[in-house]
């Protein structure tokens, strides 16, 4: 009974991060696959994936691996990477807005110059991140963890910052940040370039 018990429930753990074959090949074959689902894919650079320019709108790639992977310039609108792994990953220049990204893992990912707006990081893990002129206005980092990160000539307007930690991070020349209730900042780069270090 107990070993059936614990079939069922490996069975049923991976079946939430099932991925779709045909969407798999489909990517594999013309870097687009818009409304597929990627779910708990490995498509990380180590599985020989390059991303660059992908079409991956309203894609489900929740829990998916892309660790390392190239995505320079794709078409990310609405897609969702909740839980998704894209340490290393680079995001520069991609079109993600209204994606969510809650819960990731984003440490040492590039985001310079993305459309990141009206889209989700809440609890998500940044270490070391770059969103270098990123746009994030209406964005959600509410509780994310974003040690070392660089903001420079970022746009947060009206972005959602509550309890979110920027411990050391880097929110230079960044575009009216508000809404940050409870934001950690100790050790941070402020907007207008001095070192919060009273803390």
């Amino acid at each position: 009974m107990q070993k059936i018990t614990i079939v069922l429930m490996l069975s049923m753990s991976s079946a939430a991060w099932s991925y779709n074959e045909t969407d798999l090949l489909r990517l594999k074959a013309t870097n687009q696959c818009s409304y597929c689902d990627l779910s708990g894919a490995d498509l990380s650079k180590d599985a020989g994936f390059d991303l660059k320019h992908a079409v991956l709108d309203s894609a489900n790639l929740s829990g998916a691996n892309l660790v390392g992977t190239n995505l320079y310039d794709a078409f990310l609108f609405r897609a969702n990477f909740t839980g998704a792994n894209l340490s290393q990953a680079n995001l520069g220049d991609v079109s993600a807005a209204e994606s969510n990204f809650n819960g990731a893992k984003l440490n040492d990912a590039i985001f310079d110059n993305a459309n990141l707006k009206e889209s989700k990081f809440e609890g998500a893990t940044l270490h070391s991140t770059s969103f270098k002129k990123a746009l994030l206005e209406r964005a959600s980092l509410k509780g994310a963890l974003l040690l070392n990160t660089d903001f420079l000539y970022a746009s947060l307007q009206n972005a959602n910052l509550a309890n979110t930690d920027f411990t050391s991070s880097n929110l230079r020349n960044t575009k009216k940040v508000v809404g940050a209730n409870g934001a950690e900042v100790c050790k941070t780069i402020m907007l207008w370039g001095e070192l919060n270090d009273d803390c």
